[in-house]
């Protein structure tokens, strides 16, 4: 009787195969959903908060300015401003003042004509969801407008990304992909933390469910 081994041996096979499987999994990734939502805003203050008596100030936000490609995202994102600008109770009036056009349009007069004291405008440099080709990344810009004075009173600028997450799954010889979260929900935690250095206010940040309907 022959008891000798060979790799051709069925069990002794199996038994290489799960040892080199062993071997290869400490480094091997795997696609966690922490991955997806680890990132934090960077934030830019380009012109620091001065801001003076403004619980007596009534603001007007206008929507965000940015290229057509957009659409209606530059209202939605106005909405989430006063949103959480109604939440901090900073001041005593916190309104939508539309749109404007920056070729023919004065935002300043408009403001003054509705009577408001302050203006907040913003301005969309990007919003990309990644999908299944790249990282999601949302980047906005802020300020605060003195009608009067027509200074500026306070300027901030913020960027967020979420990565678009590859890994090989070594036990069953495949590619895992999960895609990045969408900027929309991106958008929610950058304008919470702008809104919050924009008016000097460190604030928990309030649930994203707030905002659900905004999207």
């Amino acid at each position: 009787m022959n008891n000798n081994f060979t790799v051709t041996d069925p069990i002794l096979f199996s038994l290489l195969l799960l040892a080199c499987l062993l071997l290869l999994l400490p480094n091997c990734t795997s696609v966690s959903s922490e991955s997806r939502i680890n990132s934090e805003p960077e934030i830019e203050i380009i012109v620091k908060p001065r801001l003076k008596e403004i619980e007596i100030a009534n603001i007007g936000i206008y929507y965000f300015n940015s290229s057509s490609r957009y659409g209606n995202l530059g209202s939605i994102l106005a909405k989430h401003v006063r949103m959480h600008l109604q939440t901090l109770q900073l001041m005593r009036g916190v309104e939508l003042a539309g749109s404007y056009n920056d070729e023919d349009e004065d935002p300043i007069e408009i403001a003054q004509q509705k009577g408001y004291n302050l203006i907040l405008l913003g301005y969309i440099h990007e919003f990309f969801y990644g999908g299944l080709i790249g990282d999601s990344r949302v980047d906005i810009s802020m300020r605060i407008i003195d009608v009067q004075t027509k200074a500026t009173l306070s300027y901030v600028r913020g960027e967020i990304d979420a990565p678009y997450v590859q890994s090989t799954d070594c036990l069953f010889f495949r590619v895992k992909t999960q895609e990045p979260l969408p900027p929309d929900v991106l958008s929610v935690k950058l304008i919470e933390k702008l809104v919050n250095v924009l008016m000097n206010k460190d604030i928990q940040p309030i649930p994203s469910d707030h905002y659900i309907e905004l999207f």
